[in-house]
């Protein structure tokens, strides 16, 4: 509940967007209540809200900022890009009862006897599933030399915007098909927050691709395995598909990566993305709070997300062809064909690695795939198998 003086500071706040310079407090007839000089006001109000009314950036210097991909589309009626920001405000808690509880409970299940470089995985890959997510906080981000508001975080720490940027600012802030940007920090913070909107064109082909066991090893099938390779282990690619996509990429495809892992993994997995020449354009994963759930249903079926991540995903760049690559792990081929069969005008190929021995010829396929050509969608083993000739 405020206090009684912030009753009667809320209104002159609220109602000074530009404060009025008079020379002392006065009597207002209307409401009866004291008006504070106006210099006193602001002054005030910046030490009691933090800067908030006045678009000031709230994040203390001891919490965390990231940014994450996302892509940017042209209106061309407005001559303005619509760019996506997507970040999450957070602060660690290193060493807490709650992370040492987890931890311990993780080694018993995978065997108490990892080495030196697995236990400082585990403890670094688990320790932002267990941080103080950050509400209510205001950032402000600039690009060029303009500068943006953006809405207050969610109680999970994330904040989400679109922009209107026009096309004019976009030219003079762009370094290539990247849109740089940067959080405004408060005084005093000399941390720098960067991110990066890929500005793609309106035509070409867009790959929407999986993760866990399409690009990168998880045997997702296996739940021991699973953690291990989640949270033990450093990650690896899938044999063959760096190569392939850089192929596309050298072609003129752009990638997105929609994938049901939890979004306190992309530390690790852009590092894994980065390291293995995986061309990237945005990545879109799950919200997760342990708390909630049990530690492997981290990475379990996550249909419904999918199918509305893609869909936005899809609207927004109706004119691109696409092509849809995971597996057979989990729920990519129903997931893929049914969106097919909603955007045939658009879905050009589907691809789904086997790692589960269902062969091409499986009911479930079938049913996956129904009433769609056949040699739309293919289901492989190895990279060299794939049939499809890369476009031009």
């Amino acid at each position: 509940m405020r206090s009684k003086w912030l009753d009667y500071l809320w209104p002159s706040c609220w109602g000074r967007v530009v404060p009025q310079f008079d020379a002392g407090s006065r009597r207002d007839s209307a409401t009866g209540r004291t008006r504070f000089p106006g210099l006193l006001v602001a002054a005030i109000c910046v030490l009691a809200f933090g800067g908030r009314l006045w678009g000031q950036s709230t994040i203390r210097d001891d919490e965390q900022l990231l940014f994450f991909p996302t892509m940017a589309h042209f209106d061309e009626a407005e001559k303005e890009w619509l760019v996506p920001i997507h970040g999450w405000i957070f602060e660690p808690q290193d060493n807490s009862i709650v992370q040492r509880t987890v931890i311990r409970t993780i080694r018993s299940a995978l065997g108490d006897n990892l080495d030196g470089e697995a236990d400082r995985r585990l403890r670094q890959r688990l320790g932002r599933f267990m941080v103080d997510n950050e509400r209510d906080k205001r950032l402000r981000i600039t690009i060029a030399d303009q500068s943006f508001l953006l809405p207050p975080s969610d109680p999970d720490g994330h904040f989400q915007a679109r922009l209107r940027v026009p096309a004019e600012l976009v030219e003079r802030a762009r370094d290539g098909k990247r849109l740089p940007f940067r959080a405004v920090t408060r005084n005093g913070d000399d941390r720098i927050f960067v991110g990066v909107a890929t500005l793609l064109e309106s035509q070409g082909l867009l790959v929407i691709s999986d993760i866990d066991d399409t690009v990168k090893v998880t045997e997702v099938g296996d739940k021991k395995r699973m953690l291990e390779n989640t949270l033990l282990k450093p990650f690896q690619a899938v044999a063959g598909m760096p190569e392939l996509y850089r192929r596309l990429s050298e072609s003129g495809a752009e990638f997105v990566y929609v994938s049901g892992s939890p979004w306190q993994l992309f530390p690790p997995l852009s590092e894994f993305i980065a390291a293995n020449q995986y061309p990237i354009a945005g990545m879109e994963l799950r919200k997760f709070r342990l708390q909630d759930l049990d530690v492997s249903a981290m990475l379990s079926s996550p249909e419904s997300y999918k199918l509305e991540t893609i869909r936005r995903i899809i609207d927004d760049f109706p004119m691109r062809e696409l092509m849809m690559i995971g597996d057979s792990a989990d729920r990519d081929p129903e997931v893929y064909g049914r969106l097919a069969r909603e955007y045939p005008q658009q879905v050009r190929r589907i691809l789904i690695r086997n790692v589960t021995d269902e062969e091409e010829a499986a009911p479930r396929y079938a049913e996956a795939f129904r009433d769609l050509p056949r040699e739309l969608w293919q289901v492989y083993s190895e990279v060299d198998a794939i049939r499809f000739t890369v476009p031009r």
